[in-house]
């Protein structure tokens, strides 16, 4: 397993993903701590999510992009791509 097969799991709880990925939590650590995660990003994640989302809300954006907002395969590749950026670093 590599970091990016967990990539798309990171906005879930680690005992979600876990269960998700039908392994245990300490297997998803190893992992994120070999490639320098320290911790299980949930947290940090839903956060920037909705951080995101307020943005583009507080510019009354079209109505076609909130409902397009709202859409959590919208917001799952906004977390992606969030966290593409912050892990490259």
């Amino acid at each position: 397993m590599r970091l990016k097969d967990l990539v798309g799991y990171f906005h879930l709880p680690i005992t979600s993903a876990a269960k998700e990925l039908q392994v245990c939590s300490t297997a998803l650590k190893k992992v994120c701590r070999r490639n320098g995660v320290k911790r299980w990003p949930h947290r940090k994640v839903t956060r920037l999510s909705l951080s995101f989302v307020n943005l583009v809300f507080s510019h009354h954006i079209s109505n076609t992009l909130y409902e397009i907002a709202n859409c959590d395969i919208f917001c799952i590749i906004c977390i992606q791509f969030i966290l593409i950026q912050f892990f490259s670093r």
